[in-house]
Parts: structure tokens; C-alpha cells; sequence
């Protein structure tokens, strides 16, 4: 968690540096991420060092593979979406969200993972990663219904022997739809008390 953490901030810094027009350099990216280690968590020394070492392995391939030469259009960073699902109140927050061009409606979302890449079979028969993007999906749909979102990205960082991996997918209405029922039947139960699973 701590080390997630440290990831997305320097990752939130780096897309700031680029919404200004003054991409990070590795360098930059990779002070970002020691310096919310080293003034943000209470961690000990030896566990401080240890996610240090880990960033040092890894980040810098994930920033020469995927940051280094990239400039995109970037919309949001780290957006809050509240919004209702008919009367059921919806909250959650978007790591980034790029225009596919400049001024277009139409974006990507991408959700950042650390931790060990899934495949895309793996993603869809577990669930709960491809879930999260298609509450992403009703979040926009009802919460800013201006933008058109055609990719949904799931970009792990990439761990120690684990490469950067990039898995883009793209929602359906009946996936949505599917989605709508289940939030709805917790919600009913939710208002009746009945905490029994689904």
C-alpha cells in the first residue's frame, strides 16, 4: 500500500509536469517518489530502504518504456466523480483521464497498478479490476456525461522481475447494465438492513 502510494504520487507529479508543458525528467520522476517516501509515511529505516531499492529497480524502466517519449492530452489527474445512479449516490476517483486529441469529448481512462501484472484472461475471470473499470464507466456516464470514453486502461507499473504491462479495454452497455443491477439490488439491501450477501 505505502509503496502504491509513493507510485501514484510521483505519477500525479509527473502528469502535473506535463499539463504545464515541463515533463519530468527520470530524475525528476524518481525524486518525486523518494521524497514521498522519505516525508510522507512512517515507516522504519530498514522498511523506507527496502521500497527505495524497489523503486530504483523498477521505476526507471517504467519511465524509459512509458513516460520517457509521451505527451498526452492529458484531462484530469487523480479526479473525484460524485454523481447518482438514479437515486443511489456513486463516488470514486479517476487516476487519470487523457483526450484522445486536443478539445475532443472523446478519452481514455487509465488506472495505475502496482504489484504483479495480470493477464487479460486473468482480469476478466477474476473480476474485481475489470469491475472497477466499468463503475469508472457509470461514473463518467452519469457524472460527466460530456466526455466519451472509448479505451479503459489497467497500466501496471511493473515490479521487480515484473515488466511494465499495459491492458486496454473497452465497456459495453450490457456490461454497465449488468453493473447498474448489482448496485441497485445492494442498495435495496442496504435500505432494508439486510446484510446477507447477494
Amino acid at each position: 500500500l505505502v509503496y502504491g502510494n509513493a507510485v501514484h504520487d510521483a505519477l500525479k507529479q509527473w502528469g502535473f509536469s506535463v499539463q504545464k508543458g515541463q515533463p519530468f525528467t527520470k530524475d525528476q520522476f524518481m525524486l518525486a517518489f523518494e521524497s514521498f517516501l522519505q516525508e510522507r509515511e512512517l515507516l522504519t529505516e530498514a522498511e523506507k530502504q527496502r521500497l527505495l531499492k524497489l523503486g530504483e529497480e523498477s521505476l526507471p524502466r517504467y519511465f524509459h518504456e512509458h513516460l520517457e517519449s509521451l505527451h498526452p492530452c492529458i484531462a484530469h489527474i487523480e479526479h473525484p466523480v460524485s454523481t447518482h445512479l438514479r437515486d443511489i449516490p456513486i463516488t470514486g476517483k479517476l487516476d487519470r483521464i487523457d483526450r484522445m486529441s486536443q478539445d475532443s469529448s472523446s478519452v481514455r481512462v487509465i488506472d495505475f497498478k502496482t504489484g504483479r501484472p495480470k493477464s487479460e484472461s486473468e482480469i476478466l475471470k477474476e473480476g474485481d479490476y475489470f469491475r472497477q473499470l466499468v463503475f469508472y464507466a457509470l461514473l463518467l456516464e452519469h457524472g460527466m456525461p460530456h466526455l466519451e470514453p472509448k479505451e479503459f486502461i489497467l497500466e501496471f507499473v511493473g515490479e521487480g522481475e515484473h515488466e511494465p504491462v499495459r491492458r486496454v479495454f473497452q465497456i459495453n452497455e450490457a456490461q454497465k447494465k449488468d453493473l447498474s443491477a448489482i448496485i441497485q439490488k445492494v442498495w435495496a439491501k442496504i435500505l432494508a438492513l439486510d446484510f446477507t450477501p447477494i
